[in-house]
């Protein structure tokens, strides 16, 4: 013989009232819905506009749950309020309030596992317009501080914040505006993915490998406001730049370039060039490296190509005019032109390293 026992849901409650001074009465003459795992919820459709002051009761309580503050509007809570209690010093009066509008449906709900209380609303009698609302995304891409990236609402159920053009390993937490939560992924640092997740307040960030070529949007589902979730998409990435068509044969595709002061090493390097330095078209410029131990100015270029061409250097100045032209004062053989050193060891007079 066996025997089972089922234990029956606590019933909770909303006790309160429209109109100031006016009795306490149960919001719609209904209890709260058992939603399973300690939690209760309540939908309130709602008809008249207007400040509705309330607590949360029942549970075989002798005393109500109410906001530690003497009043507070409970939709600004985020994800949820952990709950004071009328029977404490100074708080018989303290009342949580939501200003509701008619034809907004307004969800209550009651954790009482972590007695924590939150209201979401839904629907309107008009279009509803995108707000910027209770969260912040912050993180390694600003620092962990600013309000440079808020999530965005239409429902205040649903909110979307998005990144671009960052890339490498993100660190990041929703904070709400509200009451300065983190939502994290509760212990330690984790991926977020593209599947919804639970976040709560906790130790850890969320973690993404960014391409600065992508745009992720960071999603928190606030339906449930005792388990908000949290995931991301992405869009962009994987495109090619085409190809530049190629340039026929014997054009100069680099025609009439503009100068910058410095060195430039000029050459017959390309087909266009033909059998005579190019003096117009130089792209080849020296960068300054470290004076030497004497003082000297030395530059250097790097041109990882194995090539035979006729090359000097040409100096350009400060109106970008090209002033002078140095070579060798005979023919020398330079096939394979890995690096060329500069190095100015008096005005007008350059000695080549190779």
């Amino acid at each position: 013989m066996s025997i089972s026992q089922t234990v029956k849901a606590a019933d909770y409650y909303i006790m309160g009232s429209f109109v100031e001074g006016q009795e306490w009465t149960k919001l719609d003459g209904k209890i709260m819905e058992s939603v399973g795992n300690n939690k209760y919820s309540q939908t309130y459709q709602c008809e008249t506009t207007g400040k509705y002051c309330f607590r949360f009761a029942g549970g075989d309580l002798p005393y109500q749950m109410c906001p530690y503050q003497s009043s507070y509007e409970l939709t600004k809570a985020s994800p949820s309020y952990g709950v004071s209690y009328t029977n404490q010093e100074g708080k018989a009066n303290n009342y949580f309030f939501v200003n509701m509008e008619s034809g907004k449906a307004y969800t209550f709900t009651f954790d009482d596992s972590n007695k924590t209380v939150a209201c979401k609303v839904s629907g309107s009698s008009t279009t509803p317009t995108e707000n910027y609302a209770k969260f912040y995304l912050l993180g390694s891409m600003n620092d962990w501080k600013g309000t440079d990236y808020p999530f965005t609402t239409t429902d205040n159920v649903s909110y979307t914040c998005t990144l671009s053009g960052k890339s490498g390993l993100l660190y990041f937490k929703p904070k709400s505006s509200a009451d300065g939560t983190w939502l994290a992924p509760g212990g330690s640092n984790a991926y977020i993915t593209t599947e919804y997740q639970s976040t709560t307040a906790g130790n850890g960030a969320w973690m993404l490998k960014a391409s600065s070529d992508k745009t992720y949007t960071i999603t928190l589902d606030c339906s449930n406001a005792a388990t908000p979730k949290i995931k991301y998409t992405e869009e962009g990435g994987g495109t090619v730049t085409p190809p530049t068509p190629p340039t026929p044969s014997g054009e100069n595709p680099i025609a009439n370039r503009k100068y910058s002061e410095g060195y430039y090493l000029v050459g017959n390097f390309f087909n266009f060039d033909g059998d005579t330095i190019n003096y117009n078209d130089a792209v080849f410029k020296f960068k300054q490296q470290k004076d030497d131990a004497e003082g000297n100015a030395v530059y250097m270029l790097e041109i990882p190509a194995t090539l035979t061409a006729r090359a000097q250097v040409m100096s350009v100045d400060a109106t970008r005019t090209p002033v002078a032209v140095y070579g060798p004062g005979e023919v020398l053989a330079i096939n394979t032109l890995l690096f060329l050193l500069v190095q100015i060891i008096k005005p007008q007079l350059l000695e080549f390293r190779i």
